[in-house]
């Protein structure tokens, strides 16, 4: 979790997973549970969800009383794609309807929880949903999701996620080598971790 400074530009690009629009730095490797809150969360509360999948936490839908009052996994949700589907599209199970389309037929495999997307970065695989205003964020957010790279080659971009195209650019994960980068903006607004974190 990592602050950053200013707004983003409301755009029109479509949320793509696993490439930007030009087919460039595609990701190699798998992804699973994906979520997009429109706004900012804390390092705590994401392995808080993390930890807690396998239990009701995370639910589509939980009966009966909340007895501690804690938030909810869908509070301020705007997008959670399972990658569980393998119909040729992904559900979004927020309550949005963001339904991901497949692009290059793109595997399902055995994921951290149930099935993932394992993306090709030769095959230009990918999903994308076109834009909608739940998904043009303009102030805070978080993107969450567990990935596992093909390989951690050094200096190469591998674009995890986001509305980024050649005309907009709104918001895009990306994994760097062994870092992870987040950009607003423009392609020289990022924040980056800063230590080795993907082996």
């Amino acid at each position: 979790s990592t602050d950053g400074d200013g707004d983003m530009a409301d755009d029109t690009s479509d949320l793509r997973v696993g490439s930007r629009d030009d087919g460039n730095q595609s990701f190699d490797g798998q992804i699973d549970e994906f979520k997009i809150y429109n706004y900012s969360r804390t390092a705590q509360q994401i392995l808080n969800d993390f930890v807690s999948l396998g239990t009701h936490h995370g639910a589509s839908v939980t009966l009966g009383s909340n007895e501690l009052n804690t938030p909810s996994l869908s509070d301020d949700l705007v997008g959670y794609w399972k990658f569980d589907d393998s119909d040729g599209e992904t559900t979004d199970i927020s309550g949005f309807g963001h339904t991901l389309t497949e692009v290059n037929g793109v595997a399902q495999v055995a994921g951290r929880f149930a099935d993932a997307a394992d993306l090709e970065r030769g095959s230009s695989e990918l999903y994308y949903r076109a834009d909608s205003t739940a998904l043009s964020i303009t102030g805070s957010f978080t993107l969450s999701a567990w990935i596992r790279p093909e390989d951690t080659t050094a200096a190469t971009q591998y674009d995890i996620m986001g509305k980024w195209d050649q005309a907009n650019e709104s918001y895009l994960f990306q994994r760097y080598g062994d870092e992870l980068r987040c950009f607003v903006d423009s392609g020289n607004d990022y924040v980056t971790t800063n230590s080795t974190n993907l082996v």
